[in-house]
Formats: structure tokens, sequence, C-alpha cells
């Protein structure tokens, strides 16, 4: 791994897995290099990734946007917390609905963007049930 991206990783949430942000941020690099439009989508290794994620993901690096105009609701998740990392962390944008669960780049102002997953009904089914509990334990309602 490169030091870079070790230092940026010591930086994530004690409660967070160190080597699972690296794994995360090493495939977001790589996912880069491909020309636009040819990025893959809905590769194992990476819904796996960010399954893990998902569950292990502490609140301070969940932002809850709501109702956007495009797709459902949006959800912003840092590797990392974003109050105290300034640049080069890792941002994930959710949009979400009762069926389907697509996550992309959080920097992607405003344009569309290819996603590292997209998934619907059946298949979705997985990562609404992690994110509808993670919501839920992140808003304070698991006491």
């Amino acid at each position: 791994m490169t030091e870079k991206i070790e230092q940026a990783s010591a930086g994530v949430a004690s409660e967070l897995n160190a080597e699972l942000a690296v794994k995360i941020e090493k495939y977001v690099k790589e996912w880069h290099k491909f020309p636009m439009g040819v990025q893959p989508c809905n590769e194992p290794i990476f819904i796996k990734y960010f399954t893990d994620f998902l569950r292990q993901a502490p609140a301070e690096n969940f932002r809850f946007k709501g109702n956007n105009e495009y797709d459902g609701y949006t959800a912003i998740l840092w590797v990392g917390d974003p109050s105290f990392e300034f640049c080069g962390i890792t941002g994930f944008e959710i949009a979400y609905g009762k069926d389907f669960i697509k996550v992309f780049t959080a920097y992607h102002n405003g344009f569309i963007y290819p996603e590292y997953i997209c998934l619907y009904k059946d298949d979705a089914k997985e990562l609404l049930d992690i994110l509808r509990e993670r919501c839920v334990d992140w808003a304070g309602f698991d006491c």
C-alpha cells in the first residue's frame, strides 16, 4: 500500500477497520483510472467492501441529505470523519428508495456520474436493510 493511503487511513475513526478503509480507498483509486463510462459497476468485491464498511461506519462519517430531485433519498458516507479531515477523504453518495440503492462518488458536483453499485429489488435488499438499521443507529434511536 502506498504511504499516502496508509496515512489517510490512520485518520479513520477507531470503529472502522483501518484495513478495510485501505482496501476501499485502493479500489476507488483504481476505479477512477478507467475511462469515463467504462468503469465497472456492481463488482462483487466492491459490494463486499462497501457492505462491510456500511456495517462498521461510525455516525460521525454519515450525513443525511434528504429527498433529492432525481433519485429517491440521499446520504453521504465518508471513509473518515469529515469534521477533522479536510482533503483527500474518500466519500460516497448513496441514493436509495424502497427498492433500489446506488453508490457513487460524493465528488460529482451535481453531474451524472457512473455508479460503483447500482442494485434493484432483491439484489438491493441486503444493503437497504443495513442502511436502514444504521440510520436508526446513527440517529441515536438504538438506545
